[in-house]
């Protein structure tokens, strides 16, 4: 039963991220993980009481360990809080399988945590009373995501799940439908930030492998920070000639060592790029390059969606970052 259990809920998890399920189905594995561990927990007293009574003690130790082992699995929670701390988005099924549970999770420890509940067609806001003004905050992120829709010509396909303040000890993030965005009111940029990965992410193909650098850059360019792009751009240019010696900045960032890893550089030079490539290729454009660009495939791709290779890309890009600066 133990392993029935989790087996059965690490392929119904799988199973939803490959099929593209955006808001994770949690009745699909939960239950099995329940059973598997309750059924994992007797398998391991039961094995070892028998083991201390005898007769027949290595077989029992045996039955022990058969019970245990699926409670391994746990040890996922681990890798994914660590990849958190490393700001890393690493390509894995292990990943994969994680995200996709912890969509469930974060959704039931909101419901727990936070006391109000507010909705719109666009989205579902969990609260407490550190935010002074929901109804306005629900009204100004409705329009927020009213506004991506025009940016990507694309209508919001699903709700997505604002928490205002941390869930699982987690803050300042999205994982496909639930976004963690500030504790307090009013709503501002970091929670626009976060809702546009959740909305780009209902747009986003099973298979795909986005880097950091469009990934962050497209939250970067939509959600309204301060600081202006181009200067952002030129100052992360500047730093990373400093950091790697030179050479073509884009590439550097797309280089599998730091393709899916969330560095500063993937913002500041990700906001610019993709406020770019929306401008000059259009949103259908972008998207489609987000979803099939891979780690090994960064120039073939850039061929077929804007008919240039990532280095005549990049000089492009460069020269209409310095002419925006200037015209500042």
């Amino acid at each position: 039963m133990s392993w029935a259990g989790w087996v059965t809920a690490v392929l119904s998890l799988w199973a939803q991220y490959q099929l593209g399920v955006y808001d994770t189905v949690g009745w699909l594995w939960l239950p099995p993980v329940v059973i598997g561990t309750a059924a994992g927990f007797v398998a391991v007293v039961v094995g070892l009481a028998r083991a201390a009574r005898g007769p027949r003690r290595r077989a029992a130790l045996g039955w022990a360990a058969v019970g245990f082992t699926p409670l391994l699995s746990t040890l996922l929670v681990g890798y994914m809080f660590y990849e958190q701390g490393q700001k890393n988005l690493p390509n894995t099924q292990a990943h994969k399988v994680g995200r996709t549970a912890a969509v469930t999770l974060l959704k039931a420890d909101a419901r727990l945590q936070y006391p109000h509940r507010v909705e719109t067609p666009r989205l579902v806001m969990y609260h407490d009373d550190r935010v002074i003004d929901p109804a306005g905050d629900l009204a100004a992120m409705d329009a927020h995501l009213a506004r991506l829709e025009g940016v990507l010509g694309r209508p919001q396909r699903a709700r997505i799940h604002w928490v205002r303040g941390p869930a699982l000890g987690m803050r300042g993030m999205s994982i496909h439908s639930v976004a963690l965005g500030t504790a307090a009111g009013p709503a501002g940029w970091a929670d626009r930030h976060e809702l546009a990965h959740s909305f780009l992410y209902q747009f986003s193909d099973p298979g795909s492998e986005p880097p950091m650098l469009l990934l962050e850059g497209w939250a970067m360019a939509v959600d309204g920070h301060p600081e202006p792009l181009a200067a952002s751009a030129l100052a992360a240019r500047a730093q990373l000639g400093v950091w790697r010696g030179g050479g073509p900045c884009l590439r550097a960032v797309l280089d599998p060592d730091l393709y899916h890893v969330g560095t500063s550089f993937a913002y500041d030079l990700g906001g610019a790029l993709v406020d770019f490539l929306l401008r000059r290729y259009g949103a259908d454009t972008f998207v489609t390059f987000y979803n099939a660009v891979r780690p090994e495939t960064v120039d073939s791709e850039c061929e077929r969606a804007f008919g240039c290779g990532l280095d005549r890309l990049e000089r492009e890009f460069w020269a209409d970052v310095e002419g925006r600066s200037a015209d500042r």
